[in-house]
């Protein structure tokens, strides 16, 4: 290179400066010139409030009014995330929807006590009018003038309108400034979120990051309002066993990270497998997922009321009874102890004619029937009078009764 070339090259690229294409020798980036300290972005520093024993001991309180307690506990306080968790279709958010009615209308609620009326506001894009009318019509059947205007007051809801598609997800800034103007509008004291996978951000529920974020950022919009969340479960036999008991939280399908936040969680299961359902009705059985303020509250089962939406409790369920009967369910196997009861019947019978029934009945192996039996002469449902003969056992009454079968009309 020449040394003209050479003190050309040096010209055309100063020390610090980005190297250009030889045909743009004359297009060269300046190395950028430092900060002033005036400049530069200053560091936001986060304030946390430090108290020490004796100022927390004498602060002044505001006195909490419990959304719902049982006995003397107040399970759900003001502002205490909670969530409802049950598998697709099993009725969650119907569930809901009877749970503010009777806040409202301060009645009990599924063996609770309410102490509303609070303004709740349900934002639920996957539900439409129809559907929400169609449970309004059932639950204020009977209800008084006085009782439908509560409820009008109260009772808000962002649903799924034909020819309206309801944006929800918390990641995008439009949705979210649209929440902030529902909650200057109606000042809800409970906000329920249905389904939660419509509204974390990215709409991945398995994204604990996402998780955290979005119900934070929830809580933020609605700052003077209690989320209930509502939230798929994961399915199969295997999941339904775990929805109460110490592996309670594993029940939630994708991150955990939700049923860390949540103080109070109530996991929703089908009291009747859908052969049963179809005759006796729909029925759920409340499992406590999760309890941060109070003991947790004994499992129970309810009846749906189709005349007027309303759950009744049912006095008949055992809830041992239920965990064995689910457990018979199990995999492949499909033999409940149920069955087996009904078909020992009122009784005995032999082991061969046992085990040909329930075979015939489930379509089961034998190897398979045999465990079912032996699992519930062990568990007390059936009892050996003498060897080779069964009986229906002291637990079999336990047991919820067997389906009526639907009447022929002739």
């Amino acid at each position: 290179m020449s040394s003209s070339l050479a003190e050309a090259s040096v010209a055309d690229h100063p020390p610090g400066a980005q190297a250009v294409p030889a045909s743009r020798k004359d297009a060269y980036t300046k190395p950028a010139a430092p900060k002033s300290e005036p400049e530069e972005k200053a560091t936001k520093i986060v304030q946390f409030p430090v108290l020490g024993a004796e100022e927390i001991m004498t602060m002044e309180l505001a006195d909490q009014v419990p959304i719902l307690s049982f006995g003397k506990y107040d399970i759900w306080l003001p502002r205490a995330p909670a969530a409802v968790i049950g598998g697709s279709s099993i009725g969650k958010s119907r569930w809901g929807f009877s749970l503010a009615i009777a806040d409202i209308l301060q009645r009990p609620f599924c063996g609770f006590q309410t102490s509303g009326p609070h303004k709740w506001l349900f934002i639920s894009p996957e539900n439409s009018v129809r559907r929400v009318r169609e449970d309004l019509f059932r639950m204020l059947a009977g209800a008084s003038p006085e009782q439908i205007k509560a409820v009008n007051d109260n009772f808000k809801i962002v649903a799924n309108v034909p020819g309206t598609l309801v944006q929800t997800d918390l990641g995008e800034a439009a949705v979210c400034a649209g929440f902030r103007a529902l909650a200057s509008a109606y000042s809800p004291d409970i906000v329920v979120v249905d389904p939660w996978e419509a509204f974390i951000a990215g709409g991945d529920v398995i994204d604990a990051p996402a998780t955290r974020r979005s119900l934070n950022d929830l809580m933020g919009i609605f700052p003077n309002a209690t989320p209930l969340i509502v939230h798929h479960s994961r399915e199969g036999t295997e999941a339904v066993k775990s929805a109460s008991g110490f592996g309670a939280t594993g029940f939630t399908k994708g991150s955990k990270t939700l049923t860390t936040m949540c103080r109070l969680i109530f996991n929703l299961t089908s009291l009747f497998p859908p052969d049963e359902a179809a005759i006796k009705g729909q029925g759920l059985v409340i499992h406590c997922g999760k309890s941060n303020d109070a003991p947790a509250f004994a499992t129970r089962a309810v009846l749906f009321n189709e005349r007027d939406g309303s759950y009744v409790e049912d006095e008949t369920f055992n809830s041992q009874a239920y965990k064995d009967d689910v457990e018979g369910r199990r995999g492949k196997q499909m033999i409940s102890i149920r069955q087996i009861v009904d078909a020992v019947g009122a009784g005995t019978k032999q082991t061969s004619d046992l085990v040909d029934d329930l075979r015939n009945a489930s379509g089961a192996a034998e190897a398979t029937v045999n465990r079912a039996i032996k699992r519930a002469l062990d568990k007390g449902y059936l009892v050996q009078p003498a060897h080779g003969k069964y009986a229906a056992g002291p637990k079999a009454k336990t047991l919820p009764p067997p389906p009526e079968q639907p009447k022929d009309h002739k």
